[in-house]
């Protein structure tokens, strides 16, 4: 049995089960689950898959929070399996048109605080599929200069923009979605969220203190320069950045 540790920025068929949930989004709340699974694919096509992790997503109609649930596994897999670090909060809210992520990298704590992100979506609307008693439409989001295209399901029927991780904004809550990042070399990572459970709550926001924030782009910064200094005291403190 062979482990690998991915850490994630954050499709396993399953039994899936859904509570009666109301539509007073302006006086319910929601806990949404997502079972979260990656794919590793090395230059030689060689898979890894990851062993799969739980993510809550809390919601209202104004703000959600999106965070991991950890959980002891003792489960005997057989084959290359890797696990996934996961760490940190993501809270959405729509009126100010805010982010607020608490994000753990390279041992260290940073307090993200930025505007919602954009992703210019392409709906497809010839493309449906039914989930339960859902209709799932597609959308489809590409990165051209990350090489990143993620590929989405949501359900008008969910009338709020929310979704795993700080993807959002389309006309629903998103049901599935698969995110495939290309390297050199044909290496490849995959990583699916799939809803499996979501029900009315009463559960509270998380109240964490964001008055010490930076922004997206001077995170980038911070831990690009971590990554360095890092690889660097690896090399045995020699700069190869020549």
């Amino acid at each position: 049995m062979k482990y690998i540790i991915l850490i994630m920025t954050f499709i396993l068929p399953s039994s899936l089960t859904f509570s009666q949930v109301g539509e007073n989004l302006d006086n319910d709340k929601f806990s949404a689950l997502y079972l979260v699974t990656s794919t590793h694919i090395d230059e030689k096509g060689k898979e890894y898959h990851s062993i799969p992790a739980e993510f809550e997503l809390l919601y209202d109609s104004k703000m959600s929070q999106f965070e991991y649930i950890p959980k002891i596994n003792n489960r005997q897999e057989e084959g290359d399996f890797f696990t996934m670090a996961s760490s940190g909060i993501i809270f959405v809210n729509l009126e100010q048109n805010k982010m607020y992520e608490r994000k753990s990298s390279l041992g260290k704590n940073y307090f993200i605080e930025d505007s919602i992100p954009k992703f210019n979506w392409k709906l497809i609307s010839d493309d449906e599929k039914k989930f339960k008693t859902y209709i799932l439409k597609k959308a489809i989001y590409e990165n051209l200069e990350d090489n990143i295209i993620v590929t989405a399901y949501y359900s008008e029927e969910m009338t709020c923009p929310f979704g795993p991780s700080l993807y959002g904004g389309l006309p629903g809550l998103i049901f599935e979605i698969q995110i495939e990042k290309k390297y050199g070399n044909n290496l490849k990572d995959i990583t699916y969220y799939n809803l499996v459970e979501i029900k009315n709550t009463n559960k509270e926001f998380k109240k964490i203190n964001f008055t010490k924030s930076i922004t997206y782009e001077e995170y980038q910064k911070l831990y690009k320069k971590a990554l360095k200094n890092m690889m660097e005291m690896n090399n045995g403190g020699v700069d190869t950045s020549d």
